[in-house]
């Protein structure tokens, strides 16, 4: 169970945001699907979740995604009555919330490179780390952690959504470099 201290001014505030993220970062899924997230997505004996994914506004996938539920985010699932939708904010306002969040919790201070890739040209800066976390990180997070714990590239895609296999080949070289 993760527990950062956040300070007490503030910590029902941003609890919430704070727990959407790591959700999200337990189950893979896309911010914009967090909301759809309900109760109906998950079987019987609350070990996995299966999401009809969207994109931005499309749906990207022909097949549902399933996705293996942990602990945590059994807990945070029935923390919340099965579902954010009525406590996420805008999509606009998601990444803000999540730095701001993260901001407020001293591991996140840690300056950390960030690269830029450009054609022919890489460049490099440290930051806070706060403020390059997005909330595609956390999708980012479970696909590596499901490389390290042995997932092929069928049961990543499965549990994912991803519908180019050559995104996740991409994952999987970053983690076996």
């Amino acid at each position: 169970n993760v527990e950062w201290e956040i300070p007490k001014q503030t910590q029902n505030e941003w609890r919430i945001i704070l727990d959407m993220f790591l959700f999200c970062s337990f189950t893979g899924i896309r911010y914009s699907d967090l909301k759809t997230v309900n109760i109906r997505m998950i079987n019987a004996n609350k070990t996995q979740m299966s999401l009809d994914p969207v994109k931005t506004g499309r749906k990207v996938m022909r097949t549902v995604a399933t996705i293996p539920l942990n602990k945590n985010a059994v807990e945070l699932l029935e923390k919340y009555n099965y579902t954010f939708k009525d406590k996420a904010p805008t999509n606009q306002n998601a990444n803000i919330k999540l730095r701001k969040v993260l901001s407020l919790i001293p591991e996140f201070d840690r300056e950390v490179e960030k690269k830029e890739y450009y054609i022919y040209d890489i460049e490099s800066d440290f930051y806070p780390k706060h403020k390059v976390i997005s909330w595609h990180s956390s999708r980012r997070y479970f696909a590596t952690k499901l490389i390290r714990l042995g997932f092929d590239i069928n049961q990543l895609q499965s549990a994912t959504g991803w519908v180019d296999i050559r995104s996740l080949q991409a994952y999987m070289s970053q983690v076996k470099a």
